[in-house]
């Protein structure tokens, strides 16, 4: 298990922080599939999930371009310090993985998580070859 100090989720443009420790589950989310959604949910979830692979490559060269460094600095001002404090950032919904790049780039430590199998190879491909390593996941939340 690992504490991670930043949680981001994105909802399409919106990104919402929490900023307090959270422990995080290993690899294995399967305790998911008990929780008490209805099939409809889990049906549409898994829709969703299969629209997302459909238009991955298409999203990720239509945002790789994107500057969202304003984003990011507005996300990363309150919880670093002047002291160089390094982050493990959770981004989950990574989706091509460029801000996992970009939190890299600024000294963090990102992992990604993904229920897009597009995505998560889009990421993996985006995030080869970075020091130290950053992993992505792929796990289905709906």
């Amino acid at each position: 298990m690992k504490d991670y100090e930043v949680l981001q989720v994105r909802f399409g443009a919106i990104l919402c922080v929490l900023a307090a420790h959270l422990v995080f589950l290993p690899l294995d989310l399967g305790f998911m599939s008990s929780l008490p959604i209805s099939a409809d949910a889990r049906r549409k979830g898994e829709e969703t999930i299969s629209d997302y692979d459909v238009v991955a490559a298409g999203f990720d060269a239509g945002n790789a371009n994107h500057d969202v460094s304003q984003n990011i600095d507005a996300l990363l001002k309150p919880l670093t310090k002047a002291d160089g404090t390094v982050l493990d950032i959770l981004d989950l919904g990574c989706a091509g993985g460029r801000d996992l790049v970009e939190f890299a780039r600024r000294g963090h430590r990102p992992v990604g998580l993904e229920g897009s199998s597009g995505f998560c190879e889009l990421a993996r491909r985006k995030v080869t070859g970075i020091s130290p390593a950053i992993e992505v996941w792929q796990q289905n939340l709906c």
